[in-house]
């Protein structure tokens, strides 16, 4: 068995590789080794400079034995995460193998550096992948182009049909931001980032219970999220997926929304918001005796007040849910009390009292000649929030009676937050830098494919409680100094030992360790 040995000489700073060959020794039953000088590590390209026949490195311009050094640690992971999903074989037969094995290399990319798309080339060069050869940046323009969303919508029937959790599914929409003005879905609009350019919204579906995406649509920049159901639901319907359990947070709640879900007859639980006269109706009669021991719920470590109403919606039968935290009161109170002061100061600043709803809702503003502008607080509104909405959310579900059960259900949604988040702050979505519509749809997907890997890695790391010392770009970063050599005149390559560390990620991950070194 062989690997290689890095040692950094101190008195010149030279790094010299070492084979590394173990041998059992039957006579003394143990394990002997010896080292054979293989070359000297180029500090700059991080490439071995193979030895001389003697045994001394070569010096510069001398023919030498060609040596390939290749990362390797990283793909052995995200090959293994990859392929128990079976991502490679679906990839395959939506858009042919070669198509399959540079969108599965960008993807790999991303996971690996979360940088831009446009350092993948020098990267390709430095690393194992699937597409086995470097991926020169027009080969990847090539391809975003080539991923269409017609083919796109083979790989979500495809990648549905493979899912096992898909019954339960959480749906949720964010903005990415642009910086090119050809982009026909980008616009200066619904921006959750409160950044001053054009956007484009991305609508995300994942499983409820895994948290494994699904499937996602690019939406024009102004759509609200009430205005993006009914396309989502279209496309669930599309991918065959019968009857599924949709979770919703309250940026999704309308009349029309709810009137679509029962009309196509799925299952939901939504968040209601308190724009409509009802949650408003619930607190108010639920504020007097929420509190009682009968009502006191506990979910994991979280306690919570809830009373259940069995009511009616245009004659189909709902569960309406309602939740009291008194800890998330006193926080909701000290967030809105912020809020009102930054109001104020807006209005005295000179602000509109009709630009905002909230200015006129909780503050009266009089302009005068002599006494300029005088803004005061509408006391009894402040005093309606405290009392009627500072700790209380309501959920209204057609299939979850449990009160308890319908908060464990609602919470799935925050996996499709948390892969947002994902995919903003590790995998480089931040800004588009694409120029045209069919280049965004590709690039959206790459991004969609490394986050299904993105979530395969945590999803492991919680499993085996590697994410109690890792996260999951310190995972990867551990694994970046796993290398193989290929040297002329050897029929195997030589790989690099493996740390302790890197046995231990490898394994939770199911590697054949054996079989690498």
């Amino acid at each position: 068995m062989a690997s290689l040995v890095y040692l950094k000489n101190k008195a010149n700073g030279t790094t010299y590789v070492y084979e590394n060959i173990s041998t059992w020794n039957k006579e003394k039953k143990r394990c002997d080794t010896k080292r054979k000088l293989v070359g000297k590590l180029d500090p700059e390209s991080g490439e071995v400079v193979p030895c001389s026949p003697r045994g001394r490195p070569r010096i510069e311009g001398t023919e030498a034995p060609h040596a390939k050094v290749v990362a390797t640690g990283q793909s052995l992971l995200l090959g293994q995460a990859s392929g128990s999903l079976g991502l490679p074989g679906i990839l395959g037969e939506a858009f042919g193998s070669e198509a399959a094995a540079k969108t599965l290399t960008c993807a790999y990319f991303l996971v690996c550096e979360g940088k831009a798309l446009s350092h993948a080339s020098a990267w390709s060069a430095a690393n194992a992948h699937p597409y086995g050869a470097v991926l020169a940046s027009q080969r990847i323009s090539e391809l975003l182009c080539y991923i269409t969303r017609e083919r796109q919508m083979h790989f979500f029937s495809l990648w549905a049909k493979a899912r096992g959790d898909v019954e339960c599914m959480a749906l949720d929409i964010t903005s990415v931001s642009s910086y090119s003005a050809f982009i026909e879905h980008a616009r200066y609009g619904h921006n959750r980032d409160l950044e001053k350019l054009p956007q484009v919204n991305m609508l995300l579906v994942v499983g409820g219970t895994s948290g494994m995406p699904i499937f996602f649509e690019a939406l024009n920049g102004a759509i609200k999220d009430v205005s993006a159901l009914e396309n989502a639901l279209a496309a669930i319907g599309w991918m065959g997926i019968k009857r599924p359990h949709v979770l919703l947070d309250r940026g999704f709640y309308s009349e029309k929304n709810i009137d679509g879900l029962y009309s196509k007859h799925f299952k939901f639980t939504l968040g209601a918001a308190f724009t409509a006269n009802w949650p408003n109706e619930l607190v108010a009669a639920a504020r007097g005796g929420i509190e009682n021991y009968a009502n006191f719920c506990r979910l994991g470590d979280y306690s919570f007040f809830a009373i259940t109403d069995n009511a009616k919606w245009k004659g189909k039968r709902c569960c309406r849910h309602v939740y009291y935290d008194s800890q998330q009161a006193a926080s909701d109170y000290a967030s809105f009390l912020v809020h009102l002061d930054n109001l104020r100061a807006e209005l005295e600043a000179g602000a509109s009292a009709g630009a905002k709803g909230d200015y006129g809702k909780y503050f009266v503003v009089k302009d005068t000649p002599k006494r300029r502008r005088r803004v005061t607080v509408r006391q009894e509104e402040v005093d309606a929030f405290k009392e009627n909405r500072a700790g209380f959310f309501v959920i209204i579900s057609n299939i979850v009676k449990d009160p308890v059960l319908a908060l464990k259900l609602y919470r799935g949604k925050d996996a499709a937050e948390k892969n947002f988040d994902n995919l903003k702050n590790a995998l480089d979505m931040k800004r588009l830098r694409v120029h045209s519509d069919e280049a965004m749809s590709g690039r959206l997907f790459i991004q969609f494919i490394a986050q299904i890997l993105y979530t395969a890695i945590s999803t492991v790391m919680g499993q085996s409680k590697l994410d109690a010392s890792y996260t999951a770009p310190e995972l990867m970063g551990e694994l970046k100094t796993i290398n193989e050599v290929q040297l002329s005149g050897k029929k195997k390559p030589v790989n690099t030992k493996l740390s302790k560390s890197q046995r231990e990620i490898l394994s939770a991950f199911d590697v054949d360790i054996d079989a690498y070194v």
